[in-house]
């Protein structure tokens, strides 16, 4: 059952992915505030 934890691969590289994003935005926004 190869799809089965290809399946699971891709679940764990969403979230990675999220994380990932969702520390770009933070950080984003902090040097948005230290600009200004």
């Amino acid at each position: 059952m190869p799809e089965a934890d290809s399946n699971i691969d891709d679940r764990a590289d969403k979230k990675l992915c999220r994380k990932l994003e969702e520390k770009m935005m933070s950080e984003n926004e902090n040097f948005q505030k230290n600009k200004s």
